[in-house]
């Protein structure tokens, strides 16, 4: 039937050399069009039956998670039997140092027997690394090489086609530069990525404990406070970056991680935002604390890289509100996040006051991470959680300052440790869950609260106490 040029290629937002802008053509479609020309072939655009973003970040972000979930995405309008063609070229953009997903789709169809010419434009150096895989074909597969084009520096170059096409015919790659997605820095510049949720002491406390040497990214709602941070880290060696990030938002949650991604691998996240019962009305609690922490750790569970590690800071808080029933527990731990505020116990008729919002939202924090533990672990990545007491923060400082300030107050002065814990006390036991020491630990909650809790139930903070 004679030869089939199938090829993958992006329009729109590009990254071209440092840069980003808008082209109406890709370069493997260009490619494609030219070794049509040379070779009489029928051209087959793969097209996904849920394509990617136009938006590149989002696109990056949707192109790596394919890639790490070994994805096969549907394509829409297969030319026929591919068997019943004598010869197929196969083009496609560098998508994260290999083909897309959908390309893999279309590839698995291709009989063993088929001769295979793959195609690619991409950088010289990077040739080795990409073809790899066809270099070592399926038993009878008959496997060409490849057809490089010039795109270390993209001039125009002549290349011959192999044999089995015309003889003779040359054809130039494109003058212009690769269509390259979505990685934007050299394999040597990249690091490893640290997302930092909420701009505050106990979250910087723990970045500045285990950052070091890698890139760290600081979101926040208020872009200030996010800056504010950054620049503090920056100011003592690190290398730290704002972004405003909305946790109760998962188009926001994934823009972070986007950025992230950017970098090199998510290796760490430390997930300290959220809003106090002194700051929020219940709404707000639950739709920051409870539901943007279910997305974050579900977010990033889907691309934290192998030996990855994450905390989240939960409260002493969620330990003195009475037991739920285990049905209870079980929905707060594997209910969809889309479905968790509409569980009837969670709905704000049922909820007595913000402080019953904040400790419902932190119970939920740790059955969320008991269960996203099994999820990253799948991974070869571990998820923590640490229930800190009073820890004197600027959100401490508001709770003492607000309605509750007495009971806060008090409940220091009464536990063991007689005295509120700081922020380097919690990076003390993060350290730990998140270093090689904690190896074995994951799906677990650190309660250090100075024994307040142990108090509340035991001790001179229960009312029914004697004195």
């Amino acid at each position: 039937m004679g030869i089939l040029i199938a090829f993958y290629s992006r329009a729109g937002e590009n990254y071209f050399g440092g840069a980003r802008r808008r082209i109406a053509v890709g370069n493997t479609e260009k490619a494609a069009k030219m070794i049509a020309d040379v070779t009489g072939g029928a051209l087959y655009r793969i097209e996904q039956a849920r394509p990617y973003s136009e938006d590149y970040d989002a696109c990056t972000a949707e192109a790596k998670a394919d890639l790490q979930r070994n994805a096969r995405p549907e394509v829409l309008n297969l030319p026929g039997d591919l068997d019943d063609y004598d010869e197929i070229y196969l083009g496609y953009p560098n998508y994260w140092g290999t083909m897309p997903m959908a390309v893999y789709t279309l590839k698995n169809m291709i009989s063993p027997a088929k001769p295979f010419i793959p195609s690619a434009p991409m950088r010289a150096a990077a040739f080795p690394e990409r073809w790899g895989r066809f270099r070592k074909p399926r038993r009878g597969q008959g496997s060409k090489a490849g057809l490089p084009f010039a795109a270390a520096t993209w001039t125009a170059r002549k290349t011959r086609l192999p044999s089995g096409s015309k003889q003779g015919n040359k054809f130039a790659a494109p003058a212009c530069e690769e269509e390259r997605l979505p990685e934007e820095r050299e394999e040597s510049e990249m690091k490893n990525v640290m997302l930092l949720t909420g701009a505050g002491q106990i979250g910087m406390a723990i970045a500045r404990r285990m950052g070091a040497g890698m890139k760290i990214f600081v979101g926040d709602k208020k872009l200030e406070n996010a800056q504010a941070v950054a620049e503090t880290m920056n100011q003592a060696g690190f290398d730290a970056t704002a972004v405003e990030t909305d946790l109760s938002s998962r188009e926001s949650i994934r823009n972070l991680i986007a950025q992230g991604q950017k970098q090199g691998e998510i290796k760490m996240l430390i997930n300290a935002a959220g809003v106090s019962p002194s700051q929020a009305p219940v709404e707000a609690i639950l739709k920051v604390d409870l539901y943007g922490t279910a997305v974050l750790l579900e977010e990033v569970g889907r691309v934290i890289a192998p030996g990855g590690v994450g905390v989240t800071i939960s409260s002493q808080s969620g330990w003195r509100m009475p037991a739920l029933t285990a049905r209870q527990d079980a929905l707060l731990a594997t209910a969809p996040v889309e479905e968790l505020l509409k569980l009837d116990f969670l709905r704000p008729e049922n909820i007595r006051d913000t402080l019953h919002a904040y400790q419902l939202a932190k119970r939920c924090n740790e059955k969320r991470v008991m269960a996203q533990a099994v999820e990253w672990g799948k991974r070869g990545a571990r998820l923590n959680a640490i229930a800190p007491g009073i820890i004197v923060t600027p959100l401490a400082l508001d709770e003492f300052n607000g309605p509750r300030g007495d009971f806060y107050k008090n409940m220091f002065a009464k536990c063991p440790a007689g005295r509120p814990g700081t922020a380097d006390e919690v990076a003390n036991v993060a350290e730990l869950m998140m270093s090689d020491k904690g190896a074995f630990i994951t799906g677990s909650t650190f309660l250090m609260d100075g024994g307040a809790t142990a108090s509340y139930f035991y001790g001179p903070l229960n009312p029914d106490h004697p004195e």
